[in-house]
């Protein structure tokens, strides 16, 4: 049965509105001068289909899946420390999605890290023009070694972080072990952008579900 949308005055001159679910229009103002109401509006509103926001439910929850994975894969590389007598040795992993190392690195005796800038030079076509970009990387010092860390070309610039880490528990020598990462900005921006998108498509198709009426 169709819902209707009305607005109406009452006999003392008072505004009132609401909503009725009735066969027809004819049937709404039937029931509101029972009420004594002089309608001013009727709005027929029908329902929409729940399934479109179940739907839209599933892929925000898909989404959101997404952003997760992307913040997974974010965390690039795993720095793990152990004390030694002298300073600490270290593996370094470059993990894919938190879960799958796809390599790993050993250092003996670190005592100092760096975070390591380099700048790319290039030429876009377009504007006919030099282009550069910078990317960071964790560099280790060992006893005869150094051990760097490399995975995507633009990695975010967190690297200043995680040597302020290193080198803080490196100088202390007081845990007896210790980790950090170096985040990498695609896919955090990725999983950022999908997390919100999801979000959003989440609660327009839980508000569609819930109330699946819509004003024509």
């Amino acid at each position: 049965m169709p819902l209707y949308q009305w607005t109406g005055h009452t006999s003392g001159g008072q505004t009132q509105s609401g909503s009725l679910q009735a066969a027809s229009k004819e049937a709404v103002l039937a029931a509101l001068r029972g009420r004594n109401i002089q309608v001013a509006t009727i709005t027929e509103r029908t329902a929409t289909s729940q399934g479109g926001g179940i739907g839209r439910m599933f892929v925000a929850l898909v989404l959101i899946g997404g952003a997760i994975l992307m913040a997974m894969i974010a965390k690039g590389t795993r720095i793990h420390c152990t004390r030694t007598d002298a300073a600490y040795d270290c593996t370094m992993q470059t993990t894919m999605a938190g879960f799958r190392v796809l390599y790993a690195e050993d250092i003996q005796g670190a005592r100092s890290a760096t975070d390591e800038r380099r700048t790319t030079s290039g030429y876009d076509t377009k504007s006919r023009s030099r282009t550069s970009s910078e990317s960071h990387r964790v560099v280790i010092a060992g006893d005869k070694t150094t051990l760097a860390s490399e995975w995507m070309a633009y990695p975010m610039a967190s690297a200043d972080w995680a040597v302020g880490t290193l080198n803080e528990n490196f100088t202390k020598r007081t845990a007896t072990s210790f980790e950090t990462w170096q985040v990498e900005v695609p896919p955090a921006a990725v999983a950022l952008v999908l997390a919100l998108v999801g979000l959003l498509l989440f609660l327009s198709g839980a508000r569609r579900a819930i109330n699946p009426f819509r004003q024509e």
